[in-house]
């Protein structure tokens, strides 16, 4: 969407390969259709895409951003440009951060399943070392050990599954 001069430029660095960033991307949509208009600078990315290289000259007024490398958004922060992070978890976050509160959805699942009836339990986790999954994984181990479920399956997965 293009806005008027009174709309603000928001560069949008959020993957469109997979669902979460394509349900971030209409939930961003439906704000903007119920506030004020932005005017949106968003490409086709991958998850795991560094920063796109037009972003060392835009002149724009804010960034959300699920990149990984965060160099090119520092530079823009560097220059004035707000910056906030849609995917860190990180103990001192470089910019204001927004992501899921990983406490909450482990103890949901954990309920949801106990609720359910089931007995026996197991955690997958995914590949590599990710804060958010380290976090989801401990309180869904100790949510399911204060209800009386001990001993639970915890098995990393050693590599991503073939899509």
């Amino acid at each position: 969407m293009i806005g008027n001069s009174d709309s603000f430029h928001v560069a949008l660095i959020i993957e469109t390969s997979k669902v979460y960033g394509r349900e971030i991307l209409k939930g961003i949509s439906r704000y903007q259709r119920l506030h004020t208009p932005w005017s949106v600078f968003i490409s086709e990315r991958g998850q795991d895409d560094p920063d796109p290289p037009w972003l060392k000259t835009w002149k724009g007024d804010g960034i959300l951003t699920r990149s990984v490398d965060l160099a090119l958004c520092r530079k823009a922060a560097a220059r004035g440009i707000k910056v906030v992070s849609l995917r860190h978890l990180e103990t001192k976050p470089a910019f204001p951060s927004l992501f899921p509160d990983q406490e909450v959805i482990a103890t949901r699942i954990a309920e949801h399943l106990i609720a359910c009836g089931f007995e026996k339990f197991a955690y997958i986790g995914v590949p590599g070392d990710k804060g958010w999954e380290r976090l989801r994984r401990t309180t869904f181990l100790k949510v399911l050990e204060e209800r009386g479920f001990p001993g639970v399956a915890v098995r990393p997965r050693v590599a991503p599954p073939n899509l």
